[in-house]
């Protein structure tokens, strides 16, 4: 692992400072970058105790960047750049997460620091810009016991006989966080008059007991997943439930 990434943090939240990245010239007005530091600054790593990096899922990067082609065109060039890594956490089909690469080296220096498998894996399969890694590939890399060593420890998750995916620590606490955070911002959407709610009311609803990833960071997935739709009003940006979103309410 390089020096820079064994540096001690001297500030935990990660509304200081933006990720240490080095950005190519080519990607420095990367607006799908941008949207991802944005929607990052939203992530409380401080209620998981810095040991979850900032998840965003691309989805939520459409709320800002309404060009999906912009946004999937960066999204590689950015992944082929090794700025982010980009996984597949089960959500949904669809669904993927992104984190920037900077953000995975600071969780595993809180998770597992000094650890010569985490390591590896960062610094090896990482740059590699796969979701997943068959599993002869993968032990041309790490040994058996630091495949066993990387599963304990969240980093890879055994899909069949064959391939493991890619995952990092506490995966499964941010995902219940998520869905949970999800239903919760449907629901009083659902609430308002005509199904809709102006979103600065929502903003304004103290939510922090229901709602761990912030009111904010679920609107932005409600509205990138088509779960909600916004329209601009006189009074601001109004958010209404979608077919899609009280489908989700049902299940």
């Amino acid at each position: 692992m390089s020096k820079r990434h064994h540096e001690p943090e001297t500030e935990n939240s990660n509304e200081a400072d933006e990720p240490l990245i080095k950005i190519p010239k080519s990607l420095s007005s990367c607006k799908t970058l941008e949207a991802l530091i944005s929607i990052g600054k939203d992530f409380p790593i401080l209620r998981f105790s810095n040991k979850i990096p900032a998840v965003v899922m691309i989805h939520q990067v459409y709320d800002l960047v309404p060009s999906r082609t912009i946004v999937d065109r960066e999204m590689n060039s950015l992944r082929n750049n090794g700025v982010i890594c980009v996984f597949q956490l089960g959500i949904d089909l669809q669904s993927r997460a992104v984190i920037l690469a900077e953000d995975m080296f600071k969780t595993a220096n809180v998770c597992y620091p000094g650890n010569k498998t985490v390591a590896k894996y960062l610094e090896k399969i990482i740059p590699l810009g796969l979701i997943e890694i068959e599993k002869t590939r993968l032990e041309s890399i790490v040994s058996k016991t630091e495949a066993k060593e990387l599963m304990h420890f969240g980093y890879l998750v055994l899909k069949d006989a064959k391939t493991y995916s890619l995952s990092f620590p506490n995966a499964g606490n941010f995902i219940r966080a998520f869905t949970k955070g999800r239903k919760t911002v449907l629901a009083l959407i659902k609430k308002g008059k005509y199904n809709q709610v102006l979103e600065r009311e929502l903003l304004g609803r103290p939510l922090e007991k229901t709602v761990v990833l912030s009111t904010k960071y679920q609107i932005h997935d409600v509205v990138g997943a088509d779960l909600a739709q916004s329209f601009d009003t006189t009074s601001g940006r109004m958010l209404k439930i979608s077919p899609n979103g009280l489908k989700v309410l049902k299940k």
